[in-house]
C-alpha cells in the first residue's frame, strides 16, 4: 500500500492519460502558480516564504482548496497548529474530498489545540460567511472528534470497455450488471445523512486496476468497495464478500482471484512512477498496509454477517483472497461478487431491475450498519 500526496496523484493520473473531474473546476493561473511556488518553498524548508506567497494566492482564488490545504502544511510545519487546523478545515470545507486535509485534522484532534489568541480592544475582523461556516465546524471538530460532513465510500463498478468480465447463459454482461447496480447503490448511499458516493467509471470504458485505487487516495475516501459477478462450477451461489490476503483462504477464492486478476492483460496505460513520500516508507509503511487489510476483513466478514438476500442466494459469505484492485489504497477496501452468472436461476434474479434495485438497498443499509 503506498500513500501519494492528492496532488501527486492526480499529477500521476494526468501524466497518464486519464482525466478525472474534480471539484471545484479549473484553478486560476496566477494563483496556481503562487500555490506552485508556495509548495516549492514549503519543501525547501522556507516556511516564511510558503506563507506569504500561499496567502497571496488565498486572496487571489479564495476557492482554492489545495492553497488552503498547502497553508495548513505551512502552519502546522512552523509549529501553529491552531491556524493549521483553521485552514485544513478551510479546505474540507472547499473540497470535502480532501483526504490529506482530513488526515491532518484527525491528527490535530489527538492533541489539545492552544487557546485562540484574544483580540485586541478596539479591533474586530469580520468574517466571511464560508470563515464563520468553517469556524462552527472547526468547534464541533474539536468537541467530537470527528470531521462533519457525509464520510465518502468509492463505488468501483468492475471490469469495462474491452474488458467484458464474465457473460452468463442468457447474455448478461457482469460489466454492464456492475455499473447498473453501483449507480444504483451511489444513488441509496447519497440519499443518506451519513454517506457520500462516487464512482471509479461512470459509463463502458476502461479504468485500470491501478487507477481505481489511486482515486481512493486521491478522493480521501473511507472505504473501497469494488463490485462483481462470478463465474464457477455448477452449483456454486450467493454473495461473496472478498478482502486482501496474499494468499487465498479457498480454492474457490483463489480460482475468483485468478479470474478477477485476468483483467490486467486488457492494461494499455500503465501506472506512473511516483516518488514517494520518506515517511511512507520502512516501519510506518508496513504499517498502514496491514493496519488498511486488517481493517478491510473486519468490514468485510461485518457486512457478509448482515446480508441476506432472497431466493436462491440466501446469507453472503466471507473470503479472502489476492485480488490486485484491492491492494494498494490507503483505506481500508472490499470486492462483493453480486451472485454467479454461471447458476442460472441468480443470472435470471439479476437480470431484473427491481432485483438490482433490492441488492443495492440491502448493501446500502448493510454498509451503513457496519460504518455506524
Amino acid at each position: 500500500m503506498k500513500y501519494v500526496a492528492r496532488r501527486q496523484v492526480l499529477k500521476g493520473l494526468g501524466l497518464a492519460g486519464l482525466a478525472l473531474s474534480l471539484p471545484g473546476g479549473a484553478l486560476a493561473a496566477t494563483s496556481q502558480e503562487l500555490a506552485s511556488e508556495g509548495l516549492a518553498r514549503l519543501q525547501e524548508g522556507k516556511t516564511a516564504q510558503a506563507l506569504a506567497a500561499l496567502k497571496e494566492a488565498a486572496k487571489l482564488d479564495p476557492a482554492n482548496a489545495w492553497v488552503f490545504n498547502l497553508l495548513g502544511r505551512s502552519y502546522y510545519t512552523s509549529g501553529q497548529q491552531r491556524l493549521a487546523a483553521d485552514n485544513f478545515r478551510l479546505a474540507l470545507r472547499i473540497d470535502p474530498a480532501d483526504g490529506y486535509s482530513r488526515m491532518m485534522l484527525d491528527v490535530l484532534a489527538q492533541h489539545p489545540l492552544p487557546p485562540a489568541p484574544a483580540e485586541k480592544p478596539g479591533k474586530s475582523k469580520r468574517l466571511s460567511q464560508l470563515e464563520e461556516q468553517a469556524r462552527d465546524e472547526l468547534s464541533a471538530f474539536a468537541k467530537t472528534g470527528k470531521a462533519p460532513g457525509k464520510r465518502l465510500l468509492l463505488i468501483d463498478p468492475g471490469h469495462g470497455g474491452a474488458d467484458k468480465g464474465v457473460t452468463g447463459t442468457t447474455g448478461l454482461v457482469e460489466k454492464d450488471l456492475t455499473l447498473d447496480v453501483a449507480t444504483l447503490l451511489a444513488a441509496e448511499l447519497n440519499a443518506s445523512d451519513a454517506f457520500r458516493a462516487m464512482l471509479t467509471r461512470q459509463a463502458d470504458y476502461a479504468v485500470p486496476l491501478w487507477a481505481r485505487k489511486a482515486q481512493a487516495d486521491l478522493f480521501g475516501a473511507e472505504l473501497m468497495i469494488s463490485l462483481h459477478c462470478a463465474a464457477s462450477l455448477p452449483g456454486y451461489a450467493g454473495v461473496e464478500v472478498y478482502s486482501y490476503s496474499g494468499a487465498a483462504s479457498d480454492a474457490e477464492a483463489n480460482a475468483v482471484a485468478e479470474l478477477e486478476n485476468g483483467v490486467l492483460r486488457f492494461e494499455r496505460v500503465q501506472p506512473p512512477v511516483l516518488a514517494e513520500p520518506a515517511s511512507q516508507r520502512g516501519l510506518l509503511g508496513a504499517w498502514r498496509v496491514r493496519s488498511g487489510e486488517r481493517r478491510g476483513k473486519e468490514l468485510a466478514e461485518s457486512l457478509a454477517a448482515k446480508l441476506t438476500l432472497p431466493g436462491t442466494f440466501g446469507p453472503a459469505h466471507a473470503r479472502q483472497a489476492p485480488l490486485r484492485v484491492l491492494e494498494g489504497p490507503r483505506c481500508p477496501s472490499m470486492l462483493i461478487e453480486m451472485g454467479f452468472l454461471s447458476n442460472t436461476q441468480e443470472e435470471k434474479a439479476l437480470k431484473g431491475k427491481e432485483f438490482q434495485a433490492v441488492l443495492a438497498r440491502t448493501l446500502a443499509q448493510g454498509l451503513t450498519r457496519i460504518l455506524g
